[in-house]
């Protein structure tokens, strides 16, 4: 990549930091109004560090994007859309939805006031992101059409994988604990059934996308096992690790979120390998 070409890549990422920091506001304000809610369960930002994170996702949005747009189905805008769609099903739903688990005493409550905040503010960041997605798939454009093929043995790994994922997150985060004598102070030592289930358990649509991930992968790079395990793996890490590092703009303990956000990773990659195990097919 030349000069020219990356100082306008540079411009098209601050287009989207700009477009991304300036609809949060909008948007969230438009549905606060509408919707009558209590304060969500997050808490308000540091405006400061929510511009830092937000320029932060979106570099490694685009670049993520970039490295697998020319594999995904459709043209244009579409691609940007469909990547934006799996961003939302495999990270930000279930980590925002994930929040309501943490609102202590109401436990199998699924309507109190901050629990549909969070509803709302989760409504909002999907028409945000898909509103970037649109802004991606023009301002990174390809002609690239390529159609979707499963793999040998896809579904039975989407199945597995959303089985797997949660069971090994849960695991994860008991062995830190276990580790660091205390562990993640945000979450608790011996959860509640309710917030094994709401916290954990709704990380079972990420264990289902990882391997349409991989899928695209394997379907589209002639590469070897290992390094097509690992392109899938960045590509994911790149938009999965600012949303689990997020929370510290709401005030939450900074090096509890990193060690949270590199214990995840460890499932992540479990479930990749054997969705490669899965359905790798030898040409």
């Amino acid at each position: 990549m030349n000069s020219k070409d990356l100082a306008k890549n540079i411009v098209k990422i601050l287009i989207v930091t700009i477009v991304f920091f300036a609809l949060n506001p909008v948007i969230h304000f438009v549905f606060d109004s509408v919707i009558v809610t209590g304060e969500a369960l997050a808490g308000p930002p540091d405006i400061m560090l929510l511009l830092a994170m937000i320029l932060v996702q979106s570099t490694l949005i685009v670049i993520a994007f970039n490295l697998i747009k020319d594999h995904l189905p459709g043209k244009g805008y579409h691609k940007g859309i469909l990547f934006m769609a799996f961003f939302l099903f495999s990270v930000q739903i279930p980590s925002v939805f994930g929040l309501i688990a943490f609102e202590v005493g109401a436990d199998w409550l699924l309507f109190t006031p901050a629990k549909i905040a969070n509803y709302v503010t989760l409504m909002s960041d999907i028409i945000i992101f898909v509103l970037v997605g649109v802004l991606l798939g023009k301002l990174f454009s390809s002609k690239t059409a390529t159609a979707f093929k499963k793999s040998k043995n896809f579904c039975i790994s989407v199945v597995l994988s959303a089985i797997l994922f949660p069971i090994l997150f849960l695991l994860s985060m008991k062995i830190i604990d276990f580790i660091l004598s205390g562990g993640i102070g945000f979450l608790p030592a011996n959860g509640s059934l309710w917030f094994n289930l709401m916290f954990y358990g709704i990380f079972a649509m990420t264990g289902a996308c990882l391997p349409i991930l991989h899928n695209i992968i394997i379907q589209n790079k002639k590469r070897d096992r290992t390094k097509n395990i690992l392109l899938t793996t960045i590509i994911f890490l790149f938009i999965w690790m600012p949303v689990q590092n997020f929370m510290f703009i709401f005030g939450w303990n900074f090096f509890e979120g990193f060690v949270f956000s590199l214990v995840s990773i460890i499932p992540i990659i479990i479930v990749i390998v054997v969705s490669d195990l899965l359905m790798y097919r030898k040409k």
